[in-house]
């Protein structure tokens, strides 16, 4: 509530200094105008630039540049010098001190590790983390990607711009992850798990003191335990269960590739045992396997899969795509119930 609240008081702060600056803008325009008339159109165009362009740091429902923003505004709308000025930038300097030192002093921060992983192979961790980070881009979530899979890894594939290699059996490629997180906190971390990982993972984990050290920071460590219908699948996430209990947070992602019942699972207990400790279950449809094979293919993004190709040899039709969206959509919908 205490949060909450003082968000709100900033927003309303924020909001009143943008009204005060809009006035007074509006009441220069007119004199402005007359002796030069190219000035607005000018900066009008650079203003929409710059909220256009900062528009992906709006984190925690209050833009966190908006600071900048209307200092910007107040300087190329009047283009004079004003006490006005001082004042105004006064007002927003404290609100953006008051933000950071609160988060400072709660330790609270917006980064987050997403862990995409499961054991077994060919179960679709790497199209949950391409999934993962379309979402992200397409929402403007700021994220660093680290993919784990040397031989054909998804991220690095289809997401190199936002993706970079990681050793698994290596500690200090493994702490790029957590320094990522730590030096970068409005970012959230996207790590592509390949099959057979986790013994190096769990090792690295221990004794480097991850969890401990996350938990410090306040930096939550989600898993998603993408699975499969099949009893093997039961039988790791028991062992997961086993290892982490309350330590990590779980998102299992059913993923329908080979069924849409997951009975063994549902009449196991190891679902019910996840449930107690607070994991959340979400499903992943299964693409239509040509569509799939045509964007493999092609070496295409989601976003690209989605959009009318023109260059490649076999190009998705039009109800392909219309495929990939509603896939899609519903994926999106899955991840926004679990949220980022």
């Amino acid at each position: 509530m205490l949060r909450q609240a003082f968000l709100v008081g900033l927003k309303i702060l924020y909001l009143y200094s943008f009204a005060v600056i809009s006035l007074c803008a509006f009441c220069f325009a007119k004199q402005m105008r007359r002796s030069r008339p190219s000035i607005a159109c000018t900066n009008l165009k650079q203003i929409q630039h710059e909220r256009t362009k900062n528009d992906r740091h709006i984190e925690f429902g209050v833009d966190t540049t908006l600071p900048c923003i209307l200092s910007t505004v107040i300087r190329q709308a009047l283009n004079a010098k004003c006490w006005l000025l001082s004042f105004l930038d006064r007002i927003l300097l404290i609100g953006n001190i008051c933000t950071l030192f609160y988060y400072q002093i709660n330790g609270e921060t917006m980064s987050a590790i997403h862990l995409i992983g499961g054991e077994k192979g060919g179960v679709g961790k790497s199209v949950v983390a391409r999934v993962l980070a379309q979402y992200m881009i397409g929402n403007k979530i700021p994220f660093i990607g680290f993919d784990t899979d040397r031989s054909h890894g998804a991220l690095l594939r289809f997401y190199s711009d936002y993706a970079s290699p990681t050793i698994i059996d290596n500690y200090e490629s493994l702490d790029a992850i957590m320094e990522a997180a730590s030096e970068n906190p409005e970012h959230r971390i996207l790590v592509d798990l390949a099959a057979q990982t986790h013994h190096p993972l769990a090792k690295w984990i221990e004794e480097s003191g991850v969890l401990e050290l996350a938990e410090e920071l306040r930096i939550p460590i989600y898993y998603w335990n993408v699975m499969d219908s099949g009893k093997d699948c039961v039988d790791l996430l028991d062992k997961l269960l086993n290892q982490y209990g309350t330590r990590l947070n779980y998102i299992l992602v059913q993923n329908q590739i080979r069924d849409e019942n997951f009975t063994l699972l549902d009449a196991s207990g190891v679902k019910d045992r996840a449930l107690s400790l607070n994991a959340r279950v979400i499903n992943l449809k299964k693409l239509h396997a040509p569509v799939m094979t045509k964007i493999d293919g092609n070496n295409s993004s989601f976003w690209a899969a989605t959009n009318k190709d023109t260059e490649s040899m076999r190009p998705l039709g039009l109800l392909e795509r219309q495929r990939v969206k509603m896939w899609l959509r519903h994926a999106y919908e899955q991840i926004q119930w679990v949220g980022l």
